[in-house]
């Protein structure tokens, strides 16, 4: 008799995705010091970025403009991932230096596999925040007051309402 039923694993496929995600993986651990100096030339480029901004949003003050709010949010996420990624440049240096057996392999895997997906995480982060910068338009001109059609400044309607030959007296 035949089989009455066969299961086709395509193996290049299995042992694909098992090879891609050990791979990934791996490298949170091996490109670690490739990281760190790519994340601090990220934040650089994002720094510039913000101070450009920024520089356009004072300029649109003084001419009496008003910030628009996503340009605002976008600022305050800028500043927040700085002060992230500064203070995780400085654990990343600190770990690289931490080694043992001569230089060979890191001190603590397991914290500097946690650190190297931090990194990988923030690096994806700045280039989001890079790609949503605000474009040329950073503010909106502020609604000038209208006045209405009952609207006289007070001294005018003070010295209105006591002239002699006011009609309405």
């Amino acid at each position: 008799m035949g089989n009455i039923c066969s299961i086709s694993l395509p193996a290049d496929r299995i042992v694909s995705s098992f090879w891609d995600g050990t791979t990934e993986h791996a490298n949170y651990l091996r490109k670690l010091p490739e990281n760190l100096v790519e994340l601090g030339t990220a934040c650089e480029r994002l720094r510039e970025l913000r101070n450009n901004v920024k520089r356009m949003v004072d300029i649109a003050e003084r001419e009496q403009m008003q910030p628009l709010d996503q340009v605002q949010g976008w600022l305050s996420r800028v500043e927040t991932l700085e002060t992230q990624v500064t203070q995780l440049i400085g654990d990343g240096t600190e770990e690289v230096e931490k080694k043992c057996l001569g230089g060979c392999c890191p001190r603590h895997c397991r914290t500097r596999y946690k650190l190297g997906k931090r990194i990988a995480r923030k690096l994806k982060e700045m280039d989001i925040l890079m790609s949503q910068r605000p474009s040329d338009v950073v503010a909106e001109r502020l609604p000038s007051p209208r006045l209405g059609g009952n609207y006289r400044p007070i001294w005018i309607r003070r010295s209105w309402e006591s002239h002699p030959l006011n009609p309405n007296q």
